[in-house]
């Protein structure tokens, strides 16, 4: 029983500490990308999400594509990838040229 109201307590302190979808949508806002794909893959250990390793002239970091539906499809390593900070929209630049927006599903 007593194990119990401590779950339940975690819990409640889940719920309420923050809307996810709104804590998410703030980090996407926040975020610029400027780098390479250099790396895509259905990631096992975090449920099988779409993720992207992007490479920027100075860091190496994983971008998990959940929001950007149609992102994980149509990226390929060697693409360009680019957010600027406070907007929801990334570009990917093809290798031949070709320039590709997509925008974050945030209807939610």
């Amino acid at each position: 029983m007593k194990e119990n109201k401590y779950f339940l307590l975690l819990w409640i302190i889940f719920i309420t500490s923050c809307d996810s979808a709104g804590c998410n949508r703030k980090q996407v806002w926040d975020l610029s990308i400027n780098g390479n794909i250099v790396e895509k893959y259905a990631d096992s250990k975090n449920h099988g999400m779409y993720t992207l390793i992007i490479q920027e002239k100075y860091r190496k970091y994983k971008f998990v594509c959940g929001d950007y539906a149609d992102l994980w499809g149509k990226a390929k390593v060697g693409d360009s990838i680019v957010k600027n900070n406070h907007s929801y929209v990334i570009t990917i630049f093809k290798e031949n040229g070709e320039k590709r927006e997509y925008k974050y599903n945030y209807d939610y």
